[in-house]
């Protein structure tokens, strides 16, 4: 225990500087920035957190990769981003049928991962966003309508990243990805009932089915929190769940006490919240693989942005994001001893 307290607090601390990347991150986050500047300015801000978090996500997967790699990924994960949205529109409006549509969802995401490569991460976000989305009750109409929005700012980022590619880096577009084994394949090489992401499937699945049922119990605003903090945080591994856990908690706390602090000095104009909610995504972006716990800083401080230009209580949704987060990470530590998995 105190070995692995130990590696906690230092993975804390530890940067990979390796993974630090800042073009890509850059150019999202502007144009973050600039889509929610855009729902404020024709008042429309009610847009702004699907045009902003379609945006945002869509670069989110692996922005090591040369560009015309990534423009595929970008891609893929535009689409999965407003197909998860779109399902999690629809289900917010089933009440308790709900539990059966997340346990569906989420073991489908989980064992995405058999899929390699980036199939984990994608699995992940789209969980996400059906539980963000899930969390908001709409009509079957708006529904499609938020999965139209989020697809919508994930394609405005892929244009403005292949128009400055084609100026600046053209030779990164030329690079395409090598052939793989065919989807069927890949899933059929996993299913077993003692494969890694089976077994994470199937955890995942009972993990948010519990999430989802204390945060209808509780009531809380923005309840789906809860069980999207557990699709964010939840892997595998055992010890990189935990791992990431401590981050989240560690990073939440840091940024709420980060755009408080911001908010505080530089006033709550609408266009001062589009900036903080373009450099929350650009932390976030930047950091998401050389140090969760600052990437996760970075997410807050842009949902509590782009939350507040909504006109949303900014008191009162950091309270709860705290508290979202704490629940979320007790659930995932008890996942994570009562059925442990194998590390590789």
């Amino acid at each position: 225990m105190a070995s692995m307290t130990r590696n906690l607090l230092l993975s804390t601390a530890r940067v990979q500087r390796e993974n630090l990347h800042w073009r890509r991150p850059l150019i999202a986050g502007v144009v973050t920035g600039l889509l929610a500047a855009l729902c404020i300015a024709t008042d429309h801000t009610s847009y702004a957190v699907p045009l902003a978090v379609g945006s945002w996500f869509t670069s989110l997967i692996d922005t090591r990769q040369p560009f015309g790699i990534h423009l595929r990924t970008m891609s893929w994960s535009a689409l999965w981003l407003a197909v998860g949205a779109t399902i999690g529109g629809f289900a917010s409006t089933t009440g308790y049928w709900q539990l059966l549509i997340v346990a569906g969802m989420a073991l489908a995401c989980g064992f995405a991962g058999a899929l390699g490569g980036l199939g984990l991460g994608n699995g992940s976000l789209v969980l996400v966003m059906y539980a963000i989305f899930a969390g908001s009750p709409v009509s079957d109409r708006h529904a499609l309508q938020t999965g139209l929005l989020v697809l919508i700012g994930g394609l405005v980022t892929i244009v403005t990243s292949t128009a400055i590619y084609a100026m600046c880096a053209r030779d990164q577009m030329r690079v395409r990805p090598e052939k793989s084994a065919s989807v069927r394949h890949r899933l059929a090489a996993h299913l077993n009932a003692h494969d890694e992401y089976v077994i994470h499937g199937v955890r995942l699945a009972l993990i948010m089915v519990v999430a989802t049922a204390i945060a209808h119990l509780l009531g809380w605003p923005h309840e789906y929190w809860i069980p999207m903090t557990v699709a964010w945080v939840a892997r595998p591994g055992g010890a990189l769940t935990l791992e990431r856990t401590w981050h989240r908690v560690l990073g939440t706390i840091a940024g709420i006490v980060l755009i408080t602090c911001l908010m505080w000095t530089s006033g709550q104009s609408p266009y001062e919240l589009a900036v903080l909610a373009a450099a929350g995504a650009t932390m976030t972006l930047i950091f998401v693989r050389a140090n969760y716990a600052i990437a996760v800083a970075g997410i807050t401080i842009a949902i509590m942005a782009l939350f507040a230009i909504e006109g949303q209580s900014f008191e009162m949704n950091a309270l709860f994001r705290i508290w979202a987060t704490l629940v979320a990470g007790g659930l995932l530590t008890v996942g994570v001893l009562i059925w442990p998995s194998r590390e590789k």
